[in-house]
């Protein structure tokens, strides 16, 4: 399935890989008279490639993150597995000192056995999908480290795909150069407007903006064409 936008994705993909893993995890398990419980989130690693950022979640609440859902690329378990591209774990992450940034949450939470698995396509991480299993002293098998890879691959893969689509949606519908909707999509939101304005009897207003001392403005910031001005304006109006 194709997503508009990674953020769209991130949460439907981590409650099919949260349910896969619970329902393998908790057959092997009973059979040791053992109930598993797993909660789960993903980090993305920012543009900058230093730091890694909480943007989904099951099971469990940002709080309870000692991180506060940001963490340094190297830091941490999740950390580490960013930067070493390997399924880093720890069978009792309270105690471990590979994790003593997890240690305390707003929320406190019980020792728990703490996976983090790097998501990787084409050799570059994405981010790092982190699973927690209660109770703690779980310990991944290798058949079980195999398939949390292929997941890791899997994952990276849709993300590095769905970027490239958004980014090829919002080509097709911003100018390529402002960053702002082009005028054949102006048309089409005008014209939806139009339609639900007709629709609920409803008013509205379109605002018409211009730029005092565009040209000596341009000049001063020796961009003769404008553009960075456009740029920031238009980003200022969009964001506000």
């Amino acid at each position: 399935y194709r997503y508009a936008s990674v953020k769209e994705m991130l949460a439907p993909t981590l409650n099919v890989t949260v349910g896969v893993l619970q329902d393998v995890w908790t057959r092997e398990q009973l059979a040791q008279e053992t109930e598993v419980k797993i909660s789960a989130g993903i980090f993305l690693l920012e543009e900058s490639g230093k730091t890694l950022s909480l943007r989904a979640t099951v099971g469990i609440s940002k709080d309870a993150i000692a991180c506060g859902g940001a963490t340094l690329n190297g830091n941490c378990l999740c950390g580490i597995a960013a930067a070493s591209k390997e399924i880093i774990f720890s069978p009792n992450c309270l105690s471990d000192i590979k994790d003593n940034h997890c240690h305390i949450g707003k929320d406190r939470i019980l020792d728990h056995s703490h996976i983090a698995v790097p998501l990787i396509s084409a050799d570059k991480v994405e981010g790092v999908l982190f699973i927690y299993v209660l109770p703690a002293g779980f310990e991944p098998r290798l058949s079980d480290i195999a398939a949390l890879k292929s997941i890791g691959n899997y994952i990276g893969l849709q993300i590095e795909n769905t970027r490239l689509c958004s980014k090829g949606l919002h080509h097709a519908t911003r100018d390529a150069v402002t960053g702002m909707y082009n005028g054949e999509e102006f048309k089409k939101l005008l014209d939806t407007e139009i339609k639900r304005s007709a629709r609920n009897s409803k008013e509205f207003s379109v605002m018409l903006l211009d730029i005092d001392g565009f040209k000596e403005l341009s000049a001063r910031l020796e961009q003769q064409d404008g553009v960075e001005v456009m740029k920031i304006v238009g980003g200022i109006i969009e964001n506000g």
